[in-house]
């Protein structure tokens, strides 16, 4: 809150300088605050954290973006340094590029809008040298490249009412589980439903069945059977697939390219 409230103005974020904000932030700034309003999200299911999330993810597409794929260290805004870096490797920290990436891969399997999963496919495609040449360097990015070839679990738990119980141990199983490229969200039906349905159109139609907290497991939104089981919800989420023969194909092509 200090942050959004004295640092992001809605269109710009800036970097502190002991108490007052200060210069222009640059893509890492934006991109690991994007990333951690969306665990704040996962967190608590505030739609608030979720809206900034996208709206520090459209900056950062306005200002960082190269036209050739992926993201420079500095902004639009900057005074133009002689040569504008594209960072890739991991340090201390993972890489920029690496957390955008990885966000904007998670901002599409909750809003369903593939704008996101193309910029990440762009700074995947315009980053792969790294990801041949020396894959160690950026395991981060690895990550998101996995995460682009998965085919993420989109887990949807609805209560009856805020103090719905059962609701807490369905979602114990859904953050016990390691699910890394999962989208997870959870909505109270009534009014918070209607607002989490306008920035994630994967609640739409859930309900929690017979007034008990519902469990939903669903893949590119096609959806198991709902439950309100922890156990079988467990049994869900353990299933995995392996990559299909065609998506090795388009990787082994894209690697021949």
């Amino acid at each position: 809150e200090c942050i959004l409230d004295t640092m992001w103005d809605g269109a710009r974020l800036r970097r502190s300088d002991g108490s007052a904000p200060g210069t222009e932030a640059f893509l890492d700034d934006y991109a690991f605050l994007a990333a951690g309003l969306l665990d704040l999200y996962e967190a608590t299911f505030d739609t608030r954290w979720l809206g900034d999330a996208l709206r520090l993810q459209q900056r950062l597409a306005a200002a960082f973006a190269d036209e050739a794929g992926g993201f420079f260290l500095t902004g639009a805004d900057h005074d133009a340094p002689l040569v504008r870096t594209k960072p890739a490797d991991d340090g201390a920290l993972p890489s920029g590029n690496a957390i955008a990436a990885d966000t904007a891969l998670r901002l599409a399997e909750l809003t369903g809008d593939a704008r996101h999963r193309q910029r990440a496919a762009e700074t995947l495609r315009a980053l792969q040298s790294i990801l041949t040449r020396a894959p160690t360097n950026a395991p981060r990015l690895l990550g998101a490249l996995e995460f682009f070839l998965d085919r993420p679990p989109e887990i949807v738990i609805v209560r009856a009412t805020a103090t719905d119980e059962r609701a807490d141990r369905l979602l114990a199983v859904a953050r016990r589980a390691y699910l890394p490229n999962r989208a997870l969200t959870a909505t109270v039906e009534g009014a918070d439903l209607g607002r989490q349905q306008e920035l994630i159109p994967l609640v739409e139609g859930k309900r929690a069945q017979d007034g008990v907290a519902t469990a939903y497991v669903c893949e590119a939104r096609v959806c198991a059977l709902p439950t309100s089981d922890p156990t079988v919800l467990e049994r869900q989420l353990a299933k995995v697939h392996p990559l299909p023969a065609d998506d090795a194909e388009e990787v082994a092509g894209a690697e021949r390219d």
